[in-house]
């Protein structure tokens, strides 16, 4: 496990820069088993003081990937009966300009519509998320999933609702 890893570099490294300490935690646990994941360990800190006891600190992250989807829940509004709406949302990728849409899904499908409207050379993407003209009355609300081509990082989702008056 990854706290494991940090534990042991941190007792390693008690004489070095915190700097350089954090660059080698990062990369190391900048893997694909740790693409996106929310982690919960305790750190352990021992002091060289006689008197000074052990302190466990609990420790919560969450390790971000490369690929991002903004924003992660939205709402398309208010929309009277017979009309649709649409919003965009975005999908960035940082470092290398590699990241390929394989495909985007809504469920469910008969209300949303959802289509890839720009591509800016593999980093960034547009996608346009529709409420059809032929929605339901009342409150709906869907999932979008994008399938991307990034390791662990192959599917992406967002979450999105409206409300249809009569």
């Amino acid at each position: 496990q990854c706290a494991a890893f940090v534990e042991q570099v941190l007792q390693a490294s008690k004489n070095c820069p915190a700097a350089i300490v954090l660059d080698h935690i990062s990369q190391e646990c900048n893997t694909n088993s740790h693409a996106t994941s929310r982690m919960r360990e305790t750190l352990t800190i021992i002091s060289d003081l006689p008197n000074q006891p052990p302190t466990a600190v609990p420790v919560t992250g969450n390790v971000e990937g490369e690929v991002a989807i903004t924003p992660k829940t939205f709402n398309l509004g208010k929309v009277d009966k017979g009309q649709g709406a649409s919003r965009e949302i975005q999908i960035l990728k940082a470092g290398d300009p590699n990241l390929r849409i394989e495909g985007v899904d809504v469920s469910p499908a008969g209300p949303f519509l959802a289509e890839v409207v720009t591509d800016e050379d593999g980093r960034r993407f547009h996608v346009k998320v529709s409420l059809k003209p032929e929605a339901e009355s009342g409150y709906q609300r869907g999932t979008l999933t994008v399938r991307t081509n990034c390791p662990g990082e192959t599917t992406l989702q967002a979450y999105f609702y409206a409300f249809v008056g009569k």
